[in-house]
């Protein structure tokens, strides 16, 4: 009887020990999704949702988990919006990048996008509600503003130690440009503009998000609606700080133009856009 009951034991001890090893070999959905895409093997995390925030579902972006855990809608513009209604795009960095970007960067990458595998970025540009920022659409877009203002109004916007914002860099720019154009290797220095099948306007500033032609991955007015402040210097001494996008005054611009500019100036075209650090 005694060697039965040790038996029994022996066999709900190895249960215990094959359930705790299954489990342990469970992908956590923050863990990296192996994807491959035209030929290359690429390495991605599942965004991070920070707090104070709720996902949004879109058409075209969904948050519903797939039967490995990670999120369906990754890779083509997931939102999230706080709750005061701004709302902000997640832009995925392909981990096998970031070497690459580090490179080129004149500044260090952030270390909560090399820890996340990407970050927020503004859905709309900024608008101006009593001079205080939102990223809504239907706002008034926030113009005559010069580069230093916006870079402090894009730091106050989020300071907690969960959720950090800044103005949006060169950098960072590039990509969003290598998210929205589908580019594998995050290694582009000329972007195919085209293939994002997306129609600037020209004639007037509209209100953020009007032009619905002008939206990609859930982001609105990439192309037009204004240019906009990045956080990126060049060492022309006159017009050292840059813009970079379309705006409504210039037909021959595109998502990823960049133009240099004084940055102690104000512009009618000239917006900002704000990123979101996940601590």
């Amino acid at each position: 009887m005694k060697k039965i009951y040790k038996i029994i034991i022996v066999f709900f001890l190895s249960m215990i020990i094959l359930t705790i090893s299954g489990c342990s070999n469970k992908k956590n959905v923050q863990e990296q999704i192996e994807t491959s895409e035209s030929n290359s093997s690429s390495s991605y995390k599942n965004p991070i949702i920070p707090d104070g925030f709720h996902t949004v579902e879109t058409e075209t972006a969904s948050w519903n988990k797939q039967d490995d855990g990670t999120v369906e809608g990754w890779n083509n513009g997931l939102v999230i919006e706080d709750d005061k209604g701004n709302q902000f795009v997640w832009i995925p960095v392909n981990t096998d990048d970031l070497d690459y970007y580090k490179e080129k960067s004149i500044k260090n990458i952030d270390d909560s996008i090399i820890k996340n595998g990407g970050f927020y970025i503004s859905r709309y540009e900024a608008g101006n509600d009593n001079e205080k920022i939102v990223s809504k659409k239907d706002s008034k877009v926030w113009i005559n503003i010069n580069y230093t203002k916006a870079k402090l109004i894009s730091k106050d916007m989020y300071n907690t130690d969960k959720v950090k914002s800044a103005l949006c860099s060169g950098i960072q720019w590039d990509m969003i440009m290598n998210f929205v154009n589908e580019k594998n290797d995050g290694r582009n220095e000329v972007f195919n503009v085209k293939i994002m099948d997306t129609k600037r306007h020209t004639g007037n500033l509209l209100q953020s998000g009007k032009n619905e032609s002008d939206r990609v991955q859930n982001i609105y007015d990439l192309e037009g609606n204004c240019s906009e402040w990045v956080a990126e210097k060049t060492n022309i001494k006159n017009e050292p700080y840059v813009n970079r996008g379309g705006y409504f005054g210039n037909k021959y611009g595109t998502a990823a133009s960049a133009r240099n500019s004084n940055g102690d100036r104000e512009y009618d075209r000239k917006s900002f856009r704000v990123v979101l650090y996940v601590m």
